[in-house]
């Protein structure tokens, strides 16, 4: 049975769950605590799959216990459960966290953040995998300037001021956000030299991927690793998300596919971002088998490690809490263990990543990886594929 622990310093609130989730008690073992301490103890004393925390509590509050969390127990997935947003306390809260649920939070909302986060291990189907992900000693969190851009979305009043006046506060995020908008590939005749300006062009979800694969990229320094070039990965990781959203107009019109095309392409590969810097060394052996042996980074991965960047990328972006279509995508987008039915958006990110590197005739240095058998015999790609 999973293991799920509630921390709230209201006995009432605690009471509340209990009588909420007296159904689940036979698929989980449920432990509730009224502070932050007894937690602790309580983890210590027990295997803990996931945490949800109060984020207002005295003597140690949420986001000081997920903070202890992550150093003593960091393969615990840890989430802040607060009625306190858009304020510095969530904000504080964002570096220890996987996930921010707001108060009043709906039961079938709590249960199915709980169940998704449950259903990660489930994507670490073998025990490779989850000897990878064991070997990295804490997953990074959502950067705190893409939590408030989200948190300020869902508010029903937003504008695009209220979002350009977030990432001005950020001197670096800006620079490079009107440095792309400029760039050739979006094409726009006009100079654009405000946040304000590139957030009505480029439109809220295209900002929203930009400032998360922004503030990912730039806050990892790679030494000492061949094949891995973080400047380089994030050009074809832009490029990559700009043509998954091109290929995908042409098959698919479904507006959470188009919504989610540049995000998917953006952030594929952000699982070799997460391994360089966490397991370095053992990266290390990674590119080097590549590079002896010419084989693609993904097909070394499974060498050496049993798993690629793709399904710990898949992983990652589900703690984080994107949906399923994304973390699906990102997860298998270098088919090696595709069985079975694809959507469009893995099929398309998929050949895209080719696409980048053929066009840029870059891969670290490594062989251009092929498009997929599979693929290739697709209707989808037979049909389309002399336009592409």
């Amino acid at each position: 049975m999973k293991r799920i622990l509630f921390v709230d310093d209201e006995p009432h609130i605690i009471q509340a769950l209990q009588r909420m989730l007296r159904t689940y008690r036979k698929e989980w073992e449920m432990f509730f605590a009224l502070s932050g301490v007894s937690a602790l103890e309580i983890l210590d004393k027990q295997k803990i799959d996931v945490i949800i925390s109060d984020m207002r509590m005295p003597h140690m509050d949420g986001a000081e216990l997920l903070e202890l969390v992550m150093k003593k127990h960091p393969k615990v997935i840890r989430i802040i459960l607060s009625g306190q947003s858009g304020n510095e306390m969530i904000l504080k809260s964002v570096k220890p966290a996987h996930q921010f649920l707001s108060k009043p939070c709906d039961a079938q909302t709590l249960v199915n953040t709980i169940q998704k986060a449950l259903q990660l291990r489930d994507l670490l189907n073998n025990d490779t995998v989850k000897n990878l992900v064991s070997q990295i000693d804490a997953l990074p969190s959502l950067p705190s300037l893409y939590v408030e851009i989200v948190d300020k979305l869902n508010e029903s009043d937003v504008s695009l001021s209220d979002i350009g006046q977030i990432i001005r506060k950020d001197v670096s995020m800006t620079a490079e956000i009107l440095k792309l908008v400029n760039s050739s590939f979006f094409g726009f005749f006009k100079k654009i030299s405000k946040p304000e300006q590139a957030v009505s062009l480029l439109g809220l979800n295209t900002i929203r991927s930009l400032v998360l694969s922004i503030k990912v990229f730039s806050q990892y320094e790679v030494k000492g690793i061949p094949a891995v070039s973080i400047e380089e990965l994030w050009d074809h990781s832009f490029l990559t998300g700009i043509f998954t959203k091109a290929i995908l107009a042409k098959i698919n019109t479904n507006a959470d596919y188009i919504d989610n095309a540049f995000t998917v392409g953006l952030i594929h590969d952000i699982g070799i971002v997460t391994l360089t810097t966490k397991i370095p060394d053992k990266y290390k052996e990674v590119c080097n088998y590549a590079l002896k042996n010419m084989v693609t980074i993904a097909e070394s991965e499974y060498h050496i490690l049993g798993s690629s960047h793709a399904e710990i990328g898949g992983y990652l972006l589900g703690l984080w809490g994107f949906s399923d279509l994304v973390t699906d995508a990102v997860a298998r987008h270098h088919f090696l263990n595709v069985q079975g039915e694809y959507d469009d958006l893995t099929f398309c990110v998929h050949i895209a990543d080719a696409f980048s590197q053929k066009i840029t005739g870059k891969n670290q240095g490594l062989p251009i990886e092929e498009i997929n058998e599979k693929v290739q015999k697709d209707p989808r790609f037979v049909k389309n594929s002399e336009e592409w």
